[in-house]
Parts: structure tokens; sequence; C-alpha cells
């Protein structure tokens, strides 16, 4: 029986149905990932196979944006990752949302022992760390340059090092070398999995919210999101809720709005388990989603995936060559707009809010999306001819 290591450092829902679906094929995986950043919650506990092992993997806990702290936690991961190498023999290897420090680790020490390895790049780290850096000036120049190019020498290093590289999006290939390495592109998906529905009204009261027409944002706000918008698109939707799902430091930041500029329908609640989101996703009209431009080569908003699984249109302020805004223009799921273009974002709004008729046929294109673009078992197919198994 063949056996593969599947390593998602935050446990995300797509990684998780690949697991399941290769188990299912006679392979044997082990499924790592990171008990202190699980994205998902309890939601890995419903994958069961004989085939499947689930490794939640604990480390230190850390701040999150305290770098150091961060740091030697992720390198504690890799040590352990490393640790059960020694231990299990395993040919291969595949590696996602890694962060750059425990990838590096966890390549080298697959390659020096022969162990093949597959890279599968959702975010280009290097990127993001140089935009967060030139955001400071003074630490960049100073500091964040250095920092900077160290960890592109890293990542590329993983990149030429892998047995086969697959990318979310052939964007992603540009800045990456590309003498005789083997890449392949597979855009994300969404689990396909029979959900059962809890009453509008039910959600609704558990919120301590009326039902009126209401937007959702769901996920992290970070660095790479502006949330400025959802500021202005409150104001002027006065008479609707923006709900937010998320808890981190900017949700701090948008507090501090809300609270100075006197806003009363942005609702802010802690994320949601991934196994009950579809019930809150349910009692939205139009789902959100932020990407800014200088964040526009480092990742593929997942959120907008989702979003389309619940058959919900998509209003979104992204770079227009991004992969997602290239999707929902090109299948009709949403409206999207540049993040520089605010008066066409809320016109979007006003559409999406006061046509009807325009939500169901789009919601329609979502779940179309989702039925043609979601079959796992087309999916591991590629993963399988990637993997040569």
């Amino acid at each position: 029986m063949n056996k593969i290591i599947l390593i998602d450092y935050a446990c995300h829902p797509f990684s998780l149905d690949l697991a399941n679906s290769l188990a299912k094929k006679n392979i044997f995986v082990t499924y790592f990932f990171s008990e202190n950043i699980n994205l998902t919650g309890a939601y890995y506990k419903k994958f069961r196979s004989k085939n499947l092992h689930l490794v939640p993997i604990k480390t230190k806990s850390f701040y999150k944006y305290n770098f150091l702290s961060r740091r030697n936690s992720e390198i504690e991961f890799a040590n352990k990752i490393i640790s059960f190498l020694k231990n299990n023999n395993s040919s291969k290897v595949i590696l996602a949302n890694v962060p750059i420090d425990p990838l590096y680790k966890i390549i080298r020490f697959c390659k020096n022992n022969q162990i093949d390895r597959y890279f599968w790049v959702q975010d280009i780290y290097y990127l993001a760390i140089k935009n967060f850096f030139q955001e400071k000036k003074f630490l960049y120049i100073f500091f964040g340059f250095f920092v900077f190019k160290y960890y592109k020498y890293l990542e590329i290093y993983c990149f030429q090092n892998s047995s086969a590289n697959i990318v979310i999006d052939k964007n992603f290939l540009k800045f990456f070398p590309k003498q005789n390495i083997k890449s392949y592109v597979i855009e994300n998906w969404v689990p396909l999995i029979k959900k059962k529905y809890i009453p509008k009204k039910k959600i609704f009261k558990i919120l301590n919210l009326k039902k009126k027409f209401t937007f959702i944002y769901t996920g992290t706000l970070s660095y790479k999101h502006h949330f400025e918008n959802l500021i202005k698109l409150a104001i002027a939707n006065f008479d609707s809720y923006v709900l937010i799902f998320s808890n981190n430091k900017f949700i701090q930041e948008v507090k501090k709005l809300i609270k100075i500029k006197k806003i009363k329908n942005i609702k802010i609640f802690n994320p949601i388990s991934y196994d009950k989101l579809h019930n809150y996703l349910n009692i939205a009209d139009v789902g959100l989603v932020n990407l800014n431009n200088k964040s526009n080569n480092v990742c593929v908003p997942s959120k907008v995936l989702t979003y389309y699984l619940n058959s919900l249109p998509v209003l979104a302020s992204m770079p227009l060559s991004n992969l997602a805004s290239k999707n929902i223009i090109k299948f009709k799921t949403g409206l999207v707009s540049d993040p520089k273009l605010i008066n066409l974002y809320l016109n979007n709004a006003k559409l999406l809010k006061e046509n009807t008729r325009l939500r169901k046929k789009l919601a329609l294109n979502s779940k179309a999306f989702a039925k043609q673009k979601f079959d796992i078992l087309k999916i591991r197919s590629k993963f399988i001819k990637i993997l040569e198994i």
C-alpha cells in the first residue's frame, strides 16, 4: 500500500477532502496540521477512514503577531514532522500552507533522505513579507529588506528542490524559477458535503438579530485585506446588516472605527467552526471579499469558494487580475471592483441589494460553479497523476 504524508499547517477543508479521498483509493494518508493554528475547528473530526490518520501537532502557544515566538513555534512544528519521518517509512510528502521556516526544514530533510516532496503553493509568503515591511518604510530600509531577501531565498529553494510543485494560480509561476522544474496548476476547491440546515430564524435568534438584508464577511482580516470599505458599506446601507465573523488584532481596529463613527449595523462575531459555517452563511444575502492591490500576487481568497458552495452571490473589492476576480467575472457569480474604486463598490452593493432577480441568477451561477469545479474524484485523479501512484 502506498503511504503519503499530507501537511497542511492550518488544516483547510480542501486538503482534508483530498486526504480523505486518497485514503478511499487504498492509499494510507497521514495528515498533519497545527493544533494551535487550526482554522476549521472540529471539522477535521468528520473525516474518518481506516486509511486516514489525522495528527494535530501541539506546539508552544504564541502571540500571532510576535515574529520570534511564532517562528519558534513553527520550527518546533517542523522538528516534530521530521522526527516522524525519521521513524516511519514514507516515500511522498505534500506540503500546503506551511510557513517558510518549517517548509524549508522539511523539504531539505526530505531531499537529503530521498523522500519525494511536493510543494503545494497556496500563498507566496516572501512577497507577503515584502509587502508588510514596505508599509513601514524605515523598517524596510534598515531591516525588512534583508528579511525579505532571506525568506525569498528559502522559498525559492523549496520550489527548486521539490520533486514537483503545485500552484493554485498559474500566475504564481512567474515568481519562481522555471528551469527544469515540474510544475502543475490545480485551483482550490471546497468539499461538496451534505449539509444539515438549521432554520434561519433560529440563527438570527442565536445571533440576537432581527431579519433584514445581510452582507456577510467570514475569515481572517489581515494586512492583505482592506476593511475600510466595510465601514463605508455599512454607512451607505444603514438599514442592512454587515456581519463579520473574525477575531484578530485588525478586528480591534474595526471596533474602534465603529465606535468613532457610531455605526450600529456592523455586527462582529467570533469565527464559526467550518462544519457549522453553512448555517450562518445561509442567513446572508451577499458574501463579501476584500484584497488590496499590493497583495494581488500573494494569494487567491478562498472564502469566495465557500460562498459558492452556499449559493451566495459575491460582492468583491479586489484587483481584477486576481484569479478569484476572473472567476467571478467569467462565471457571473457576483460583482467585482478594483479596491481604489469605492464608489463603484458601493454602487455594486446597491445593485445587488435592490435587484432580487440578479441575486438569484448569481446565486444559481455560484451553485453551478461549485458543482462543476469541486468534484473531488476529478481533483484526486490530477493529484494521483502528479504523485505517480
